[in-house]
Formats: structure tokens, C-alpha cells, sequence
């Protein structure tokens, strides 16, 4: 999102130190180094174990022996106008791509690096007609599952005078600009990124200068590579992968890599300035580093930088794995009230402690849905068999034809790791699998789950026991099962124990009773229902993600006999005495404690 503080004005407010702003993640270590001012951009040396960002007047080196910025400056900042973001080229490690602009134009400037501090200018170009503001630069990964004419393209993403977001191809020589992507027209632009199959995902903020949730949209690789020689991917051709409902907050960097076989994309958010990972396949989102004050303290607190940066694409940055690659975050805050604070922020994974002699498995399922969400707990004990007292980092594998899924790599400061969300997907069903979890430094202490059974995911809701005679103010049962997509009983699994409700969809009364029913088995078992008035009826079974099924229901008023034991159609109720008031009276009497639920659509 296009969002911009006047750093001048800022210095103007209190400048109270703030204290350390993030909460270091499970598993990692966090080094804070404060600025005089602010950071941003951040882009790793590809040739070495430096940075780049700009900072103090412009594109500077930051030491990582040192943890300081270089007094020399790389580049300087054009005057009068804004830092817009820094890009090193993987393949060739000493050519610069950076971009400044102001309010009616934008320019890329490719600079040669002849030292570590210093450069040439080999090409630089203005897009002023018509006018562009770039929000990111980015490569895309130049490897073997990426289209041919899309790995290692510099990709930015930028805003156009009518606030049509797009994704442009830049030509690396001359850096004029082929559109690729229409991402719409929105009040803003975000940050952009790849997968390891060169899909593009680009962040979308809902309305300029606002705080309203993200959306982040996924264009296919294929599509976006066929734009280079035709026409701009629509932006309707895209999907959306975070919307609205999700309720992420304004996306300020985004980072794709992947980790254990998986495709993870690294964002952060400009209010309270926190990161999330977010897997790709389940699209879930899980808070990876806190930002300050969490996101109800009170106070407003916008982070600037725009820039979450790792130092290399390799798998290693695991809980407590003791790997080498570094994630850096730059970090401009402003708090009314309390002031400014700047800070770089360096996260290395830990090691495991030398203590942790032993997995064991504590919780398991023994069956699963495939493709439906799961979790295992494992314990960390030491030599004794008592809990060790230690960061521990584990990752979860699976042995079977299906794939394992979501957040395989979990740490924990204490003994306790649980794996929630796991999703294990095989198209051989029924099918017997394990997993082993290992530590993620340590792959000789390991523990292998029993064996796990797969069965079929629900799909849809079947009526197998149906009423007749039904009337009102009289309990009547139905039974529904959980069914997969052959029809199938769904007995196993955590499908095989799913709410299932019921309610009225048409009809002239209420249903009451016992209206929400959890399966036992894949058997949803209503026994305790109640309509209230006769008529024609159909009521729904429903459950979360499942097809739902209906029953038509004729329902009769009640027959009552009289004193004399002649039949009389109702006269008891309509003298007031019977019907639905008198069966509540008879439940009171009886001391039996009934719960009532009205359901109706």
C-alpha cells in the first residue's frame, strides 16, 4: 500500500524511547540494532553476507560484522523526492536496480557496483508520461519450475495516475516497462511476490490511507509469462488467496520461499507492525513475530520500511535448526503521543538444546479425512524421561503415497509442540500412513507415529430415518449421516463427529428442541425434536462445507381423547389446557431439565 510519514514532521513529536518492539518468535533468536532514522528496502548482498537498504540520504551497506550502516554512501537519494525500493539482481550480484519518485513521476536507476560502497550509473530512465508510482521491485526465482521466460525478471509493481495497479515487466537494459498484470483499480498498490512456481502474488489495500483488511491475489505463472509477448493478464484471471474476511491488515512486504518442501509467503502489516506466514496450499495465516503492543493496547502504532528481506533462498531457516539463512526487518514507528523510533532487526534460527534426548508421541489420531485438518502433540524429554528444559524445534514427514501439509515445522520455548491444521491429501483411499517427527537440527532423534488411517472426506448430509405421523407439540426423530462423495458412510476420521443442525426453511411454525446434533460415527442422530404449529414443513440439515439435504413434513394437529374417551379433535388444547403449553407444564412437573432451541431460517 502506498503509504508515506514525513519523517521531519515525526521527529517533532516525543521522542521517549519505546523499548524493544517485537517478541522474539519460538525457536529463533533476535538481535535489535537502533537507527537515528529510518531504514527500508532491504535487499541482501546475493555475493555476500551484507545489506542494502536506504537509509540517512540514501542506498547504504549494512555491516553485519558491525551492525552498523556504512558512512559512505552507495547511492544518494535524488533531492526532493521519495525511496520507492531497492532490487539486487541474483544472476548478476553487482547490478543495482533502485527507485525514487514524487508526486507526478517515478524513475529506476541501475547502478554498477564497483565496491562494496560504490557504483556507476549504467542506465536510468523516467516514467513520467504517464506518471508511475513504484511500490516494489522484485526478481523472480530463476529456476527450473518457473516458465522459461519468466525466471530472473525484475517485476515491479506500481500505480498509475488513474489508480490502476499493475505488474510491469522491467527490460533490464534499457528498463523501459511491458505490462504484465491489470491488478485493478484500487487507491494504492502493495508489495509483490513468487512461489517456487513463479506465480505472482500481489497485496492489494482496500482504499488508500485507510486501515480496512488486505486482499492478496494470486496470478498464474503461465498466464503472467504469456503477457511478456501479449496481452496483460485481467485482472478477473486472478484469485484471491487473502480476502477481506480474513481481516489482515494493510500488507506492507511480502516475501515468498520455500520450507520443507512447502511454499510459504513471509508478510507484514503496517499497523502494530507485525509478520505473519502464510502457507500457500492450505491458505492459512499464522502470527510469526509480534509487533509492539499487539493489536488492542490502545495506541497507534505504524510501522514503516516496507521491507521483510531473507539472505538466502535456502531451506534453513527452521525453528531452533541452527541455520545459517537470516531474515532482516527494518523498522520506523510512530506513536502518537510517544514519538519516533527506528531499528533493524536481524532473526536467526537457535539451536536445540543439547539436553533433548527423546521425542515421544502424547497425542495422536488413529484415523483422518484426507484433506481435512489434523494435529499431533509430541513431548521433548531428556536422558531421564523428564521434560527437557529447552527451545525445541521439530519437523513432521510423511511416510505414505499422499502429500503432508500446512505448518510441518513447529517450536515451542517449553516441552509441548503441537502440530495443528496438518493436512495429509492422498488419492489412494482407504490408505495406512505414519509420521515421524524429528528435531530440526537433529535428525537422529526422531519418533515415528502408529499407523493412521485415511479414509474418504464428508462431502454431503443423507436422511436415512425419516418421521410420519408427526404432530404438533410431540417429539419426533430424524437420523442423518455424514457421507463422503460414492455416498459412503463417513465413519472415521474427525468428519465421522461433525455438528449437523436443523431448521425450518419453509413452513408456517418453529422448530424446537435438540436442534444442533454432533455425529457419532458419521450418524447424526435428532431425537428430540418439536414443531410448534401444523402445516406443511421442509427442514434442512446442514454442517459446515457439507451439501445439505432436506425432508418434506406434513404435521397434523394433536388427537386428544376426552373425560368420557371419545375422540375429540383438540378440544382439550383449545380450552387452553393441552398442546405444546402442557407438555412444558408436564416436562416442569416432572423435574426433567429441557433445553429449547428456536431454529428457523
Amino acid at each position: 500500500m502506498v503509504l508515506r510519514l514525513t519523517l521531519a514532521a515525526i521527529m517533532f513529536a516525543a521522542a521517549t524511547p519505546l523499548l524493544a518492539f517485537f517478541g522474539t518468535p519460538a525457536g529463533y533468536t533476535l538481535s535489535e540494532h537502533i537507527q537515528s532514522s529510518g531504514a527500508s528496502g532491504i535487499a541482501w548482498d546475493p555475493a555476500g553476507s551484507d545489506f542494502y537498504a536506504h537509509h540517512n540520504g540514501g542506498i547504504r551497506r549494512f555491516d553485519t560484522n558491525t551492525n552498523t550502516f556504512s558512512s559512505t554512501l552507495f547511492f544518494p537519494a535524488p533531492v526532493g523526492k521519495y525511496f520507492d525500493h531497492l532490487a539486487i539482481d541474483p544472476t548478476s550480484p553487482n547490478d543495482f536496480y533502485v527507485s525514487y519518485s514524487s508526486g507526478t513521476n517515478a524513475e529506476i536507476t541501475k547502478i554498477t557496483r564497483t565496491a562494496p560502497d560504490a557504483g556507476t550509473v549504467a542506465a536510468s530512465f523516467d516514467y513520467s508520461a504517464p506518471a508511475h508510482y513504484i511500490y516494489r521491485l522484485a526478481f523472480v526465482p530463476d529456476i527450473a519450475t518457473v516458465p522459461a521466460a519468466l525466471r530472473g525478471q525484475l517485476l515491479i509493481a506500481s500505480v498509475d495516475p488513474t489508480f490502476a495497479a499493475g505488474v510491469y515487466l522491467v527490460n533490464k537494459t534499457t528498463l523501459a516497462l511491458t505490462k504484465l498484470i491489470d491488478v485493478g483499480t484500487y487507491n494504492g498498490n502493495g508489495p509483490i511476490t513468487f512461489d517456487s512456481q513463479g506465480n505472482v502474488y500481489a497485496a492489494i489495500p482496500a482504499t488508500y490511507g485507510s486501515f480496512a483488511p488486505a486482499v492478496v491475489r494470486r496470478f498464474e505463472a503461465a498466464n503472467v509469462a504469456a503477457a511478456i509477448s501479449g496481452t496483460p493478464v485481467a485482472s478477473t484471471q486472478g484469485t484471491d488467496v487473502i480476502t477481506g474476511a480474513d481481516g489482515v491488515w494493510n500488507i506492507t512486504a511480502m516475501s515468498g520461499r520455500r520450507e520443507g518442501g512447502q511454499d510459504y509467503i513471509y508478510y507484514s502489516t503496517y499497523e502494530h507492525a507485525s509478520i505473519f506466514r502464510f502457507n500457500v496450499k492450505t491458505r492459512e495465516s499464522r502470527l510469526f513475530m509480534q509487533g509492539f503492543g499487539g493489536v488492542s493496547d490502545g495506541y497507534s502504532h505504524f510501522a514503516q520500511g516496507g521491507s521483510i528481506a531473507f539472505s538466502d533462498p535456502a531451506d534453513d531457516f527452521q525453528p531452533c535448526g541452527g541455520g545459517s539463512v537470516r531474515l532482516a526487518v527494518p523498522f520506523t514507528v510512530y506513536t502518537p503521543g510517544y514519538g519516533f523510533y527506528a531499528s533493524v532487526f536481524l532473526v536467526d534460527p537457535a539451536s536445540n538444546s543439547a539436553n533433548v534426548a527423546q521425542l515421544v508421541v502424547s497425542q495422536q489420531p488413529t484415523s483422518i479425512n484426507s484433506g481435512v485438518p489434523f494435529s499431533i502433540e509430541v513431548d521433548a524429554l531428556d536422558g531421564t524421561g523428564a521434560p527437557a528444559n529447552a527451545k525445541v524445534g521439530v519437523i513432521a514427514e510423511a511416510n505414505g503415497a499422499g502429500s503432508l501439509d500446512g505448518f510441518t515445522v513447529v517450536a515451542g520455548p517449553d516441552d509441548k509442540l503441537n502440530f495443528s491444521g496438518l493436512v495429509y491429501t492422498t488419492g489412494t483411499l482407504p490408505e495406512t500412513f505414519t509420521i515421524t517427527i524429528e528435531l530440526t537440527d537433529n535428525p537422529g532423534i526422531s519418533v515415528t507415529t502408529a499407523s493412521i488411517t485415511v479414509v474418504a472426506p464428508a462431502t454431503q448430509l443423507a436422511v436415512s430415518a425419516q418421521p410420519s405421523g408427526v404432530e404438533v407439540s410431540s417429539f419426533f426423530g430424524v437420523t442423518v449421516q455424514v457421507r463422503d462423495g460414492s455416498a459412503m458412510l463417513v465413519s472415521q476420521g474427525s468428519d465421522a463427529a461433525r455438528e449437523v443442525t436443523a431448521t425450518v426453511t419453509s413452513g408456517p411454525g418453529n422448530l424446537w428442541g435438540q436442534t444442533t446434533v454432533t455425529s457419532v460415527g458419521g450418524v447424526a442422530t435428532f431425537d428430540a425434536l418439536i414443531v410448534d404449529e401444523a402445516g406443511a414443513y421442509e427442514i434442512q440439515f446442514s454442517s459446515p462445507g457439507l451439501t445439505p439435504v432436506n425432508i418434506s413434513l406434513t404435521v397434523t394437529s394433536p388427537t386428544i381423547d376426552d373425560d368420557d374417551g371419545d375422540s375429540n379433535g383438540g378440544g382439550c388444547a383449545a380450552g387452553g389446557n393441552g398442546g405444546w403449553p402442557a407438555l412444558l407444564g408436564l416436562l416442569a412437573l416432572l423435574g426433567v431439565a429441557v433445553r429449547l432451541r428456536r431454529a428457523r431460517a
